[in-house]
């Protein structure tokens, strides 16, 4: 294990640049440059604009830097996040205004642009795969060990199955289907978050991974079973009673302490991710009261990255747990997880989260996160306590250097009080 750990502790592999072809403002006969763009070559938009008006003044004349990157159709880029893989873009200097002209683009740059159609095409027949696919055309080796395989969710990316165990105790299992041609062609390493999940094993608060079975196309992931999410429940049963949100806290809390020491960042934590296993119903109840909790574990680690000390910068995770300063893209850490606990404690404690609730532009919801003052219900204190709105006070902070870390939650006072 200790070997493993090691290996897993290497900087994470670069993700394949993007192919883009950058035209020049009012030039009809300018064919454009093709620069490949990737945040290991540009670490933010500044130094792409950078980059870019020094390739382009080997080949035209420039009244000023480049300052504005605009689409043929004339939507502006603002972020790294904008571009796509063959895309054609214009560029302007400063105070010029974007001019809609017949522009020629390089020959070699629309024949890769083509075979790249042809193979989004491929990619698109292949998104369809896991969609379709039903339980009898699950293989021989999955169907040996697990029987009452039923579907439970299915989507472009993976196929979610529940069955059981063939034998006497019929223990309840999960099956994670990945297709990993699919995620090779999207840049992804389809065996990160099976290494990740086999380098943070043997932990009470880490769902536990129990064998993995691999094809020509598939990866299965065959995981144990919880019985609900803690998203689920906040939907379902309404306000969580403070004895079973301390319980909560605690338990992701030790989670991502074991995930930090194996200098692993999770990257998407969200109420979805936060599993739990139910001792005890009480249906004679009111059908909101909250279940007597079991087992509390952490899920989902396919956004999760190893972290060697150097500032990450890839975006990734689930837009509205997302923190400040990786929208921002100026470089995040292991922070990024205590925002986005912050986020969901603060969703568990009055059912909603405190950006970007009602907002369906993703624009606005970034700026929301970014800039918006973090604001509670006038009733709080009929959900919480004054101690659980100082955590939050502290975990949500838009300045990661005065940000609670992980290791700091768990001996706060909020969790130390009875």
């Amino acid at each position: 294990m200790d070997n493993f750990a090691f290996q897993l502790a290497n900087p994470p592999r670069p993700v394949k640049a993007l192919r883009v072809c950058f035209l020049r403002n009012n030039d009809p006969h300018f064919q454009g440059v093709c620069i490949a763009v990737s945040r290991f070559r540009f670490k933010d938009f500044q130094a792409l604009l950078e980059g870019v008006t020094e390739a382009l003044r080997k080949h035209v004349p420039l009244r000023s830097a480049i300052t504005h990157i605009w689409r043929i159709d004339g939507s502006p880029f603002t972020t790294m996040m904008c571009f796509c893989e063959g895309d054609i873009v214009v560029c302007c200097c400063k105070y010029e205004i974007f001019s809609r002209i017949c522009y020629q683009v390089n020959k070699d740059f629309l024949r890769l642009y083509g075979s790249l159609l042809r193979w989004q095409g491929v990619r698109s027949e292949r998104n369809n795969c896991l969609q379709a696919i039903k339980t009898d055309e699950l293989p021989e080796s999955v169907h040996l060990y697990i029987a009452n395989i039923k579907p439970i969710f299915q989507s472009m990316r993976a196929a979610i199955f529940r069955g059981q165990s063939n034998g006497d105790e019929a223990m309840p299992f999960i099956i994670k289907m990945v297709d990993k041609v699919l995620m090779k062609a999207n840049s992804e390493d389809p065996y990160q978050e099976v290494e990740m999940m086999r380098a943070l094993q043997s932990h009470e608060n880490i769902l536990e991974l129990v064998y993995t079975i691999e094809q020509k196309q598939f990866i299965y992931l065959v995981i144990e079973y919880m019985d609900h999410d803690l998203d689920y429940l906040i939907r379902t049963r309404g306000l969580i009673a403070q004895k079973d949100a301390k319980a909560v806290i605690s338990a992701t809390t030790a989670g991502l302490v074991h995930m930090h020491r194996h200098q692993i960042i999770h990257r998407d934590i969200k109420p979805e991710n936060i599993f739990i296993s139910i001792n005890r119903e009480f249906p004679e109840r009111d059908p909101w009261c909250w279940p007597v909790i079991g087992n509390i574990k952490i899920a989902d680690f396919g956004m999760a990255i190893s972290y060697r000390g150097s500032k990450l910068y890839a975006c990734c995770g689930t837009p509205p747990y997302m923190a400040p300063e990786l929208i921002k893209e100026a470089g995040y850490d292991y922070l990024v997880d205590s925002w986005s606990l912050g986020i969901s404690i603060y969703q568990m404690f009055f059912g909603r989260r405190p950006f970007g609730e009602t907002s369906d532009n993703m624009n606005d919801l970034y700026d929301t996160i970014v800039n918006a003052e973090l604001r509670y219900p006038i009733d709080w204190m009929r959900c919480t306590t004054r101690e659980g709105r100082d955590l939050l006070d502290a975990l949500l902070v838009k300045n990661p250097a005065r940000r609670m870390s992980i290791n700091d939650v768990k001996k706060h006072p909020y969790l130390c009080s009875p």
